[in-house]
């Protein structure tokens, strides 16, 4: 099942998590406040992004499992990164939609292709939006892809970046946002 009320979702929760009456949110929602470092990790990948300079409120939400349940109404094939971060800012939100990845690296491109086609009207209202890749396997030559160079001008046309990096990858919000 891919939750049909997300896109007007997010917008509110990260205004007020307590105004949403869903009863799915606590599947989505894995923080919504302006911690110092906003991590998500799994098995060993962790990704990190420091919000100390300027904090601003950061909404972490689950995407496999959360947003997308997979069951007997979800497409068969359907692909979708972990997480998606939705930072607030004065203008307009940015995104960074987070696959925490084993080996099979080039999957991960498609599961945030994928993830940006299910919620690209929302992605619309975002004045960025970022992909970002974890793996725990080898140093693949992915950046030469060119499943990957897609992605990327794909994310540069909505203002954003993509990155891939082994293990774990820290950035600063400061650096996400100019």
């Amino acid at each position: 099942m891919v939750c049909n009320k997300a896109k007007q979702c997010f917008p509110e929760i990260l205004k007020d998590k307590s105004s949403v009456s869903c009863s799915g949110v606590t599947k989505c929602i894995k923080f919504c406040d302006k911690r110092k470092n906003a991590v998500c990790d799994e098995k060993g990948k962790v990704y990190m992004l420091e919000n100390t300079e300027d904090p601003h409120k950061i909404l972490a939400l689950h995407v496999d499992g959360g947003i997308v349940i997979v069951d007997k109404n979800t497409p068969t094939g359907l692909s979708k990164c972990d997480y998606l971060f939705i930072i607030e800012t004065d203008t307009a939100p940015v995104a960074i939609l987070i696959e925490l990845k084993g080996t099979d690296v080039k999957h991960a491109v498609t599961q945030i292709e994928s993830t940006l086609n299910l919620f690209s009207e929302y992605f619309k209202t975002c004045s960025n939006v970022h992909g970002r890749i974890v793996f725990s396997g080898g140093t693949p030559n992915l950046q030469n892809t060119p499943d990957f160079m897609r992605l990327q001008r794909r994310l540069k046309q909505m203002s954003g970046t993509l990155s891939a990096k082994g293990k774990i990858l820290p950035e600063k919000l400061v650096s996400v946002l100019a």
